[in-house]
């Protein structure tokens, strides 16, 4: 039965894997062009390799990805025995002897497949001891989806140290903790589509898929295997403390006990932009429920922690704002599940003033002017339709795009009096009983 569970497992995984490695694949219609690039240095080499570097750029911009390739080629090229300079020629330039067919496919499997081909136009030396190179290169240039083309973030899943997790029921582990946490995550940001998603948790099966599918013959084929996504933010988190135990509590006034399933959760995590490695975002997180009368006791504490995490860090990079304001309906530039009809968010228009730091100098965004409390009546899969709670605060909008912003509604519980009365009224009882 074991031996059955473990190849379900690696069949499923198989077909994931192969799926992730397609759906990537499909992502990106490749194109070829031909663009010249120049490269100076006092070393030939790195001379050529700068020349490479800017021809990537000319075609794909400065980017994470083409960071990563020029990063590659510099680490693991050497093309000493392939090029070298002869003596100077009565023109006064040198000219270079190529093995092209060797250093073409070294070139090629490098970077990925994102250099096809090149040749050197022109070389030479100058005065200063420096090579100048000239290239012709045959350069990939990805046509990416739509999809593709939104902010990527990657997921890691977060982490927990074994003591400071405790589970006085035993009935899962730290390690379902935060695989169910990875994949609530995951699906929360799926489902806003501000994202592409990058799942980490499956990253040596994919890599391993594609290291089998490099020895294809398919240029094209190789260059969308080549074409890895990276990601504009990471989003990382450590789980302090995840306690589940049953705690009593005893009436002062008699020996009657109440027993109760108590969870608690304390973690942090951190939203860091990849290209400045800065921490654009980060919260602590601490809640405690009662799960006396819970049946799925994780699933039901992760989705709660999602759903308090989630939002928060969408507003911080993606705030909803008002696409259209029609027959006194707000059109709103989120949806998807998590979105529902009845949630209740905060209206707000954007002025023009800004706050700037006295310290840093550093603009610290625009003022912000509360309009009213809107309430969602429609979701949709890439929008959601909300109206006032008050119909006389309508008055207030003069819509225009860009203008107006939401932010979730959380009412805080008030300490009234009839709360007083109730708890005065179960002291009276418990003296009774």
């Amino acid at each position: 039965m074991k031996n059955l569970m473990q190849l379900s497992i690696k069949i499923f995984t198989k077909v994931l894997v192969i799926f992730v490695i397609f759906l990537s694949s499909s992502l990106a219609e490749v194109e070829y062009k031909d663009v010249e690039a120049t490269g100076v240095d006092k070393i030939y080499e790195i001379a050529l390799k700068k020349a490479f570097k800017q021809a990537i750029e000319k075609v794909n911009g400065i980017s994470i990805k083409s960071e990563n390739i020029y990063k590659t080629i510099d680490a693991n090229l050497n093309i000493k025995g392939n090029l070298s300079i002869n003596d100077q020629t009565s023109s006064g330039q040198y000219k270079a002897t190529a093995n092209y067919k060797e250093l073409t496919k070294t070139i090629f499997e490098k970077s990925e497949g994102s250099i096809r081909s090149f040749e050197i136009l022109n070389e030479y030396k100058n005065n200063d001891g420096e090579f100048y190179i000239k290239i012709l290169a045959k350069i990939a240039e990805y046509k990416l989806s739509e999809a593709a083309k939104r902010k990527r973030i990657a997921i890691i899943p977060f982490r927990i140290e074994k003591n400071n997790f405790f589970n006085q029921f035993n009935s899962f582990n730290a390690n379902d903790l935060t695989n169910l946490i990875n994949n609530d995550l995951t699906s929360y940001f799926v489902q806003t589509r501000k994202f592409t998603v990058l799942d980490r948790k499956f990253n040596k099966e994919i890599f391993d898929e594609l290291s089998n599918l490099k020895n294809t013959t398919k240029i094209e084929e190789r260059v969308k295997i080549g074409q890895k996504l990276f990601a504009d933010f990471i989003l990382i988190g450590e789980i302090y403390s995840f306690k589940i135990e049953e705690k009593e509590k005893k009436f002062l006034t008699s020996d009657t006990v109440i027993k109760k399933r108590i969870g608690t959760m304390i973690l942090n995590y951190r939203i860091l932009e990849v290209a400045t490695n800065q921490i654009i975002y980060s919260a602590d997180y601490e809640k405690e429920l009662d799960l006396s009368k819970v049946s799925k006791t994780l699933k039901y504490f992760t989705n709660l922690v999602v759903d308090e995490i989630g939002p928060n860090i969408i507003d911080e990079i993606f705030p909803i704002m008002v696409e259209n304001f029609e027959d006194n309906l707000f059109y709103l530039s989120q949806g998807g599940m998590k979105i529902k009809q009845g949630d209740k968010f905060i209206l707000y228009e954007l002025t023009n003033k800004k706050i700037i730091d006295s310290y840093t100098g550093e603009n610290l965004g625009n003022i912000k002017k509360k309009i009213g409390l809107v309430e969602i009546i429609e979701s949709n899969s890439g929008y959601s339709i909300a109206k006032f709670v008050n119909d006389n605060q309508i008055a207030k909008i003069q819509f225009k795009p860009l203008a107006f912003t939401l932010k979730p509604y959380r009412q805080t519980p008030k300490k009234n009096v009839e709360n007083k009365k109730i708890k005065k009224k179960d002291k009276n009882l418990d003296k009774i009983y």
